[in-house]
């Protein structure tokens, strides 16, 4: 099985949103004096190379992270901003200049001298790379192993924490297993923060998912999500066959805003019935999410202040937006 390697999208729109968002919640752990605990069940490498053949191959943090490098075009960004744009500089003066970190370098980071770091990442070359990227550091342990059964570690001797659940979306019920993953976790842990990346491509799942984890716990739930404007995912439109196809006709079965620059890939044509052909044509992720359950004073304000600044920074299209929204923290069923 080839597994997920996010070395080709470190550093996206998607890794900006979400750990802007990360530093966030750190912070919350941060304003008391008590230790924490982060745990990070998909905890990937840590540490990505920029300029190697695999993030060079999709180009996509040119579109994210690529866009903020510019200190004096960052000058007014809100303090969750700047925090974490400092945390990505301070990462790269002590290791590679074309470095971005993933989220446990931001957790370490932050980490104070009694905090602790859980990490897991069940593909062993994967987390062999995420401990040498540690350096030893002995805050932090690295567990080879599914992160979905990482509610055994639950809770931590320090009694406050942060569960980020970041999975590759390799499963076609990832969400049904997130949401499994943190009603568990929550019995075990109930004062814990939690939070859930996940990318928006069935709009219904995502709905489904998070009024199942709000009902579930019946904790607060906060739903932040944001769209970069860009193209829907795969798209699927019916042609007639009766003319050519020749490659500017194909191009007009597509709808939505597309980007400015860059062609996509050709069309893949599938026969649906006589005289009719089915247009599948793959377009890159546009939207994202993450779905937090119990977050600390004060970060839905910074969070939104955050969103607010990236939006037109990270815009792809016309329609860049971003939401949050509560949900309904119901009694869980008996």
């Amino acid at each position: 099985m080839v597994h997920y390697r996010h070395s080709y999208h470190a550093g996206n729109f998607a890794d900006v949103f979400k750990h802007v968002l990360l530093v966030g919640l750190l912070a919350g752990l941060n304003r008391k004096d008590k230790p924490w605990c982060f745990v990070d069940t998909h905890a990937g490498a840590g540490d990505y190379d920029l300029g190697s053949d695999s993030a060079a191959r999709t180009g996509e943090w040119r579109d994210g992270f690529g866009r903020l490098e510019d200190a004096a075009a960052t000058a007014d960004a809100p303090e969750l901003v700047a925090e974490y744009l400092r945390l990505v500089r301070a990462a790269r003066s002590q290791g590679v200049a074309d470095h971005y970190p993933g989220s446990p370098q931001f957790a370490r980071a932050m980490a104070r001298a009694g905090d602790r770091l859980v990490l897991c990442e069940k593909v062993p070359e994967v987390a062999a790379e995420l401990k040498r990227s540690l350096r030893g550091d002995p805050r932090a342990v690295v567990h080879v192993r599914d992160g979905y059964e990482a509610h055994a570690l639950l809770p931590p001797p320090e009694k406050r924490g942060l569960v980020l659940i970041d999975p590759p979306f390799e499963r076609t019920d990832e969400l049904d297993a997130i949401a499994d993953f943190v009603g568990k976790s929550v019995e075990r842990f109930a004062g814990g923060i939690y939070a859930a990346w996940y990318p928006i491509k069935n709009r219904h799942l995502v709905s489904r998912c998070v009024r199942r984890v709000s009902r579930e716990t019946g904790k607060p739930v906060l739903n932040l999500e944001f769209d970069n404007g860009e193209a829907a995912a795969d798209e699927i439109h019916f042609a007639s066959t009766d003319r050519p196809r020749p490659e500017r006709a194909a191009n007009s079965y597509r709808t939505g805003p597309t980007r400015t620059t860059g062609r996509r890939p050709p069309p893949r044509y599938q026969d649906a019935s006589p005289g009719i052909v089915r247009v599948k044509e793959k377009v890159t992720m546009h939207a994202c999410g993450l779905l937090v359950v119990n977050a600390p004073f004060g970060f839905e304000q910074s969070a939104s202040q955050a969103l607010q600044w990236l939006k037109p920074r990270l815009a792809q299209g016309s329609r860049a937006s971003f939401t949050i929204e509560h949900g309904v923290a119901e009694a869980p069923e008996r």
